[in-house]
């Protein structure tokens, strides 16, 4: 190598090094400064109904975490109790979406313990039944047409909250908004009205699922754990089974079975085993499947 190549070989690795300083110069953090993160939204639902609404609402929505608190198959939350892993989940949630109307026992322990998060009641403007003392029935999501308000409760409140996100939530609620008119459609076109069907119904939830419909249904208050119902209240209900031309025993598909049983083998009524939706998969179709369900076993009852 002749001493002119060596001098351009020399000034091309002078170069390079300047080059190198340089650029490590102006990348160099300036004092003070933090590298910026990404930060994530988190949201948790309180249980199953909630978290498959919330499921459609986000879906595509940036830096989200959408997490269900209690799990999925635990059913109604009447005497749940949180758990260390519950507060866990929440302690870096900015937003729980609960049901309301007292279902969420557990309420004034999550403020008391993180009163920044926000709470969302998905209640708010539905239609509700009340028993004979005014007391509210909290099983709202049966109804189609709650189920629907639930909705667009949630996602007109993250919007609020998560305003980036804000026409993500927006588009997805009329998406899955007019997925459930098509499917309260369903039950219009193939039922019609069913006002003058009677029922005789063994869960408060399964009230809402005659909402569809307009089916009248008695209930026979029970606490779901009753093996045997008193004999007072089984002699009403044989009773008023008798005189008011009852077509359908209805409970909810996980419920003890003896009671509807002994009232079926008195009067030879069936019994119906529909899906209060309070459990299932976690596919955001999930609630439209377990209404279509619903609906076949009410067409049943028809025939």
């Amino acid at each position: 190598m002749n001493k002119k190549t060596i001098g351009k070989f020399v000034i091309i690795i002078i170069v390079g090094i300047i080059l190198f300083v340089l650029y490590k110069h102006n990348n160099k953090p300036k004092v003070g400064t933090v590298p910026e993160e990404v930060s994530t939204f988190n949201i948790v639902t309180s249980f199953y109904p909630t978290y498959i609404a919330t499921l459609n609402v986000v879906e595509g929505a940036q830096n989200v975490n959408l997490k269900n608190m209690a799990n999925t198959s635990t059913g109604c939350l009447h005497e749940y109790t949180l758990t260390t892993g519950d507060l866990a989940s929440l302690e870096k949630a900015n937003v729980l979406i609960e049901n309301g109307l007292g279902l969420e026992n557990f309420n004034e322990k999550i403020v008391a313990t993180y009163p920044k998060i926000k709470i969302v009641n998905t209640s708010n403007g539905t239609e509700t039944i009340k028993d004979e003392s005014g007391t509210e029935n909290a099983h709202i999501w049966a109804s189609i047409d709650n189920y629907m308000i639930q909705v667009q409760n949630i996602a007109s409140s993250l919007s609020a909250a998560n305003p980036e996100n804000s026409q993500i939530y927006s588009d997805n609620a009329e998406i899955y908004i007019a997925k459930l008119k098509k499917l309260k459609n369903q039950y219009i076109q193939q039922l019609g009205d069913m006002s003058s069907f009677n029922s005789i119904c063994l869960n408060e939830t399964i009230m809402y699922l005659g909402k569809n419909n307009n089916m009248h249904m008695e209930l026979v208050p029970t606490n779901h754990q009753e093996t045997v119902l008193s004999g007072t209240k089984l002699s009403n209900a044989i009773n008023y089974i008798r005189e008011n031309n009852v077509k359908a025993i209805v409970i909810d598909k996980n419920d003890i079975i003896k009671n509807a049983e002994l009232l079926s083998n008195e009067t030879g009524v069936n019994i119906y085993k529909l899906d209060s939706a309070i459990t299932g998969s976690v596919e955001k179709d999930a609630y439209i499947q377990i209404m279509e369900y619903n609906l076949g076993l009410f067409m049943e009852m028809k025939e």
